[in-house]
């Protein structure tokens, strides 16, 4: 299902959504838990501050902590991803721990 609301630029993207009427995940709303993530399919959001819930290869990949995030221009999100950035990110400090241990 998609869903399509109208924005002007720089509105945060998950404050945005919940005024739509469209439910997002969200926990702690700081950018830390990953509860909110979404993957940028098309277009663009820019971070307000750095997300420490997304790795630097998460956040290549497109992954976003829309509550921290603002919108620039038309944008199509997957949403309801936070579990596997999660699973992603416990995969990759698994990875360092075996790579130090």
């Amino acid at each position: 299902m998609m869903k399509s609301v109208q924005s002007r630029d720089g509105a945060n993207v998950y404050a945005l959504a919940d005024h739509s009427g469209i439910h997002l995940p969200a926990s702690c709303k700081q950018g830390a838990c990953s509860a909110c993530v979404c993957k940028v399919v098309d277009g663009h959001v820019k971070h307000t501050s750095d997300p420490a819930c997304l790795t630097p290869k998460l956040k290549a990949e497109g992954y976003v902590a829309v509550c921290i995030a603002n919108v620039s221009g038309d944008v199509t999100l997957q949403t309801h991803v936070g579990a596997k950035v999660r699973q992603a990110r416990a995969e990759e400090a698994d990875r360092m721990r075996h790579q130090h241990g």
